[in-house]
Parts: structure tokens; C-alpha cells; sequence
């Protein structure tokens, strides 16, 4: 079993631009259903669907979408062709993972021996999954307009 250090959480924290308030909001973010699902195994779904990433990152993923539209608009794309192809080639899977490279992120995802020994959190789908659960949970402490600027902030080598 794995958990997370605070100081990880610190370094992760800069990594990213934001300094959470409550960091339990990022360590969900971080936590892939496996893991919380062995934890918790035990308890009642709804106490588990507390502690993991999978519904952050729904909510990640249009938060993302949204800001990606915005930043387009702003740099001059006008055309709803334009943004919906240039938005679509910088939020896909390769896009996130690039991203969760360049900031170590497989590092500090937190899940159970057997996805670790599989080498899950290596894999492009749990470090996409946990970009996105991270914006929601920026999102969550603090509001959408600090959201958009870790978008912008963690986008800023692709826009």
C-alpha cells in the first residue's frame, strides 16, 4: 500500500502553481479507486466514492476543456472549426501525459501494490486521469478562475 508524504505534497504543490488549503482535496485527487477501494473495503460505496480521483476527474476534464477554449479565444482563433480542433489536439490523452511527465506526476499517485507492481500509474490513462482530477480539486479549494490559471500555467509550453 502507498500513501503520500506531505513534503511530496509540498513539491507537488510547486510544481503546479498552487499552494492548497486543504490538501486532502489533492490527495484525493491523487488516489486511484484501487487503492481506496482496498482501504475501504469494508465500508459502503458511497464512503469510498469519497476517496479516490474518479469523480474529479470528470469535472477536471471540462474544466480543462473550457479554459483551453478560452485561451484559444484569446489568442485570436475565432472560428468554432478552428477552437474545436485546436482544443481537442491539446487536451487529449498524449497532451495530458506530457504534461504529468514534465511535473513527475506518476511520482505521487497514490494506489495499491498491484496496480504498482502492474506499473498502472505509469501508464497514459492514470497520469491523464490524475491531471485532471488535480484541476478539480484546485477547482474545489480554491474557485474556477485560480482553476483556469493552473490550466494555463501547466499548458503554457503547448498553447
Amino acid at each position: 500500500m502507498q500513501s503520500i508524504e506531505p513534503e511530496k505534497i509540498a513539491e507537488l504543490e510547486k510544481k503546479i502553481n498552487c499552494e492548497f488549503s486543504d490538501k486532502e482535496l489533492l490527495k484525493r485527487a491523487l488516489t486511484r479507486k484501487a487503492f481506496a477501494l482496498e482501504i475501504f473495503q469494508k465500508s459502503y460505496k458511497k464512503e469510498v466514492l469519497k476517496f479516490h480521483q474518479e469523480v474529479f476527474c470528470v469535472l477536471g476534464d471540462a474544466i480543462i476543456g473550457a479554459t483551453l477554449c478560452d485561451l484559444l479565444i484569446q489568442k485570436g482563433i475565432e472560428t468554432k472549426g478552428d477552437i474545436t480542433k485546436t482544443k481537442n489536439l491539446l487536451e487529449n490523452q498524449g497532451t495530458l501525459v506530457k504534461i504529468g511527465h514534465s511535473i513527475n506526476l506518476p511520482d505521487y499517485i497514490i494506489t495499491n501494490d498491484g496496480e504498482i507492481s502492474t506499473r498502472v500509474v505509469e501508464g497514459n490513462k492514470a497520469i491523464a486521469e490524475s491531471l485532471e482530477a488535480i484541476i478539480a480539486a484546485v477547482y474545489y479549494d480554491k474557485d474556477f478562475i485560480f482553476a483556469k490559471e493552473v490550466v494555463a500555467f501547466l499548458f503554457k509550453d503547448e498553447l
